[in-house]
């Protein structure tokens, strides 16, 4: 094809070629997908780094009066650190039941969670705490104190679980909801995605180690697709 009809001399088409920039271009989602993807493998790695330990309860309910009945710890290498049934200052709702098995016979002669706390203070001393749902078993540990003294020493508790692996499994995930933020998948679902063993669920040392499991997967991952 000739110069015909372009309008300018083929030097200055040329020159003008050299100094025109390309357009821009939006970045591809498969490659935001990998970053967010990498940056979750990177605060991942970030928890995974020692001293920490990973920590689950069983309740009574969801509300604001729902008591702990079963609090489990344990640490980096999965050594149990604590794990307890607890006395609620209730009775246990045949719904509750029916999701983790437990009843009031089976905590009849357990401590109270007040009795229980010091341990829980030593199990989680100078550790990271790493908690799916962190929100909600925070809550759940607060709404179950009764003493002064215990309530106090709470604030330090929050200040070392500030590491909710659900909030980072959701952003690896990517699923968003209506609103615009990333979808909350349970933690079977997230010990599946990475086929953890789903064995025990909803017991407190089970999903301690499940949790454990999705953590180390998250944590050690190379590559993201």
């Amino acid at each position: 094809m000739g110069t015909k009809g372009l309008g300018m001399p083929v030097e200055k088409l040329k020159v003008f070629l050299r100094k025109k920039k390309p357009p821009k271009t939006a970045t591809c989602e498969t490659c935001k997908n990998r970053k967010r993807k990498l940056q979750v493998q990177t605060e991942a790695a970030e928890w995974f780094k020692g001293p920490f330990c990973i920590l689950d309860t069983e309740t009574t309910g969801l509300d604001e009066n729902a008591q702990i009945i079963e609090i489990a710890v344990i640490d980096e290498e999965g050594k149990t650190l604590l794990d307890t049934l607890v006395k609620p200052p209730c009775s246990i709702p045949a719904e509750s039941t029916a999701i983790h098995g437990l009843s009031d016979n089976d905590v009849e002669n357990a401590p109270l969670f007040d009795e229980v706390y010091p341990q829980l203070l030593e199990a989680t001393k100078e550790r990271k705490i790493i908690i799916y749902n962190s929100e909600y078993d925070n809550r759940l540990i607060k709404q179950s104190l009764k003493t002064k003294d215990n309530l106090q020493s709470f604030s330090q508790l929050m200040e070392q679980s500030d590491y909710c692996l659900m909030n980072l499994f959701a952003r690896f995930y990517g699923q968003k909801n209506d609103s615009g933020n990333f979808r909350w998948k349970s933690l079977s679902f997230a010990a599946d995605f990475f086929d953890v063993p789903v064995i025990g669920a909803h017991r407190a040392l089970a999903d301690c180690l499940m949790t454990l499991g999705v953590l180390k997967n998250l944590a050690t991952l190379e590559t993201y697709s």
